[in-house]
């Protein structure tokens, strides 16, 4: 996304779990997120400040902006890019869902994405910063992930694409990729896995929300 250039906010889709939320921008940037609750300090905050506040960025290598949609019944954001050599699709949500008789909603964001067409050339870049400070934490690298040092608990970023390209670095995607980001509790199962399964628990769960909820049609007074 251009620097210095004023934020239509309908280019922005939100997903959340109750406890936390993130907007989401249509170049693939997660532009403001507090965790671990909506009142806590920022750790991505680019909405207010493009130069120093922190971003999770996935977008094709060449800057192309994507189309949104959310999908089914679902709070469940898909973010769809065409590029000249290919396209692929970013899924975004925070996982909610009903577990052993309660809500299951923890402190994570889950970001997947798949190519649909060509062999798309993306880039990913995760820089969390501290709240309102935006001083930039100590990315330590991990058998599969990054731990970022320095905030009230722990942040970690797994995710089964190579580490060495979480950088920024432009790369081909070739298959479905995964990340999770997680604040407190690490991800302690197979990432593919448990991402897949928070994907159609997530989804069921809205679907089912959206036909138990009653909604009240206004009509406009003239």
């Amino acid at each position: 996304m251009p620097e210095n250039r004023t934020i239509d906010l309908a280019a922005l889709g939100i997903i959340l779990n109750i406890p936390h939320s993130a907007l989401i921008h249509n170049s693939g940037e997660i532009m403001w997120c507090c965790l671990p609750r909506l009142d806590s300090d920022p750790v991505f905050s680019t909405l207010l400040d493009r130069e120093n506040g922190g971003r999770f960025r996935i977008s094709p290598a060449n800057g192309e902006i994507g189309r949104q949609r959310y999908l089914p019944h679902t709070n469940i954001l898909e973010t769809t890019f065409e590029t000249p050599t290919g396209s692929f699709r970013i899924i975004d949500f925070a996982p909610r869902f009903m577990q052993y008789g309660r809500a299951f909603r923890p402190s994570q964001l889950i970001r997947i994405i798949e190519p649909l067409e060509g062999t798309p050339r993306i880039m990913v870049a995760c820089e969390p910063k501290q709240g309102w400070a935006k001083t930039s934490p100590v990315a330590v690298i991990g058998s599969n992930h990054l731990s970022f040092e320095g905030f009230g608990s722990h942040l970690r970023l797994t995710s089964d694409i190579p580490l060495s390209y979480l950088d920024g670095k432009p790369f081909t995607l070739t298959t479905r990729q995964h990340l999770a980001l997680s604040w407190g509790a690490p991800i302690e199962e197979p990432l593919t896995a448990l991402c897949e399964r928070f994907w159609g628990e997530t989804a069921r769960y809205w679907q089912d929300w959206v036909k138990r909820a009653k909604f009240r049609r206004c009509s406009r007074k003239k």
